[in-house]
Order: structure tokens, then sequence, then C-alpha cells
């Protein structure tokens, strides 16, 4: 059967580089111990050096042809292929890995989904857009100079992130018109106890993110001025000072 075009509706652009692919299976530590969940594999290059790396491979593909291709290609393997969205997929196991060159344009809710279920990955390591990467990786020592964002918290109220590497927009097919980036993110065990407050009040603040927080936080101007953040902006916020925000 021939391999079907990529569907500019689901954000296939294929990774097609060698080298790029097994430099994310190092980056993600796999070893034959680990199940690895992984979403959006594709045409399965990616998939295939994964089967040779781990344990067992979950693989989950929203395109049904694309699915039964895989199915066919990996029958008699390690290597499981499952039709299904990845934004409603539960997974079973309490120890895995996801490693994935995901569709962008679901990068933030895919990855708010698997950090927030009851048992997580230990890791995630995903090849997203280099500037999305460059946000989730706010303040960070991968990417220090960055200002917060609604997703930079989004992320690292559960995860610490960090950008592995930069992958040049020719390593796929069709050519994207911007360049990626592979960041691991590596759960926290322990997180703050409110994390949805802490995101609504920050979403808030976040909405006129060029007004200070006196401004735009009026209800909580007596704790901002104990704390001496009245006069800020909400980018300049740390994790732990949204916390005291909240308490």
């Amino acid at each position: 059967m021939p391999l079907p075009p990529p569907k500019k509706s689901l954000g296939q652009n294929f990774l097609t580089n060698p080298s790029i692919v097994k430099k994310i299976v190092q980056t993600a530590g796999v070893t034959k111990d680990d199940e690895v969940l992984e979403i959006g594999p594709g045409r399965g290059i990616l998939t295939e050096e994964l089967a040779t790396s781990a344990k067992k491979i979950t693989a989950i593909e929203i395109d049904s042809l694309l699915a039964q291709l895989l199915k066919e290609k990996f029958s008699n393997t390690n290597v499981e292929i499952i039709n299904t969205d990845a934004l409603k997929f539960f997974p079973t196991q309490e120890n895995y890995k996801i490693v994935a060159n995901i569709p962008y344009y679901i990068t933030s809710p895919l990855i708010a989904h698997f950090l927030t279920l009851k048992n997580p990955p230990s890791s995630m390591t995903l090849m997203v857009q280099k500037e999305v990467a460059q946000k989730i990786c706010a303040r960070t020592p991968s990417n220090p100079k960055e200002k917060h964002s609604i997703l930079s918290l989004q992320v690292q109220l559960y995860a610490k992130p960090k950008i592995a590497f930069n992958v040049n927009k020719g390593a796929f097919t069709p050519m994207p018109k911007v360049d990626s980036s592979v960041i691991h993110l590596e759960p926290t065990a322990k997180h703050p106890k409110n994390p949805e407050e802490i995101l609504s009040l920050a979403k808030k603040a976040f909405s006129q993110k060029r007004k200070k927080l006196s401004n735009t936080l009026r209800e909580i101007l007596p704790k901002l001025k104990e704390l001496n953040f009245q006069d800020l902006r909400p980018e300049h916020l740390q994790i732990e000072d949204w916390e005291k925000l909240t308490q």
C-alpha cells in the first residue's frame, strides 16, 4: 500500500533525518526496561528506533490510514499501534516514558493532559516548535532570559523542562515554516497543592500582561503589597511567588 500524502489538518510534518531520531532516543534515556508511549508516529521512523531500544512501544496515531499501515509494518514486534486521539488516551501502566514528534497544534493541551494524570509519565521527550520550546523553558538554565508566560507556568507547575537541542526545518517532509526543538520534561515529585488556583490567578494577570499586578489583581492588593509585588508585571513572578499569592 502506497504512503498517503501528509494531511495539513493533522499537522503532519514527518521527521526524515535518522541522526535526529537517534539523538531523540538518547535524550529520552530509553533502555530495554522501559515502556514508551509515542504520540503521532506518522510513518514510523522514530517508532523503529524506539522498538530496538525499549521493552515495549505503544504508539497513538489519530490518522486511521497511517495507523493501519503501521500495524502491518510492526506486526509481530514489541510495538502496539492504537488508532485514537492522544488527548483522549489514558495510559494504564504506572511507569512509562513519552517520546514523540508531536503535531505542533496540540503541544500545550497534550503536555497538560499527561502531566496532570494520576499516573503521569516518568519523563516526556518531545519535538516541538522552537519558539514554543523557548517559552516552555522560560527562566530555566536552558533559557534563562525568556520571560514567563501562561505556557511556562502550566508546564513548570508540574515539571522541570529543558531544551535538549534544536532541529532545522529541513529535517522534515513536508518542510515546515519554522525550526524545531527537542525538549525534555521531568515531572516533579512535589508540586504546588493548588496549581489550578495559581493558573486561574495567573491567567487573569496575563490577560493584561503589560499592566502592573496592582491594576490587574486589585482584589488581592493587600497581599501584593505585603509581598512587594504591586509594581511588578506577571512575567516577573516565579512559581514560588504565585504560590505565595494564593496561600
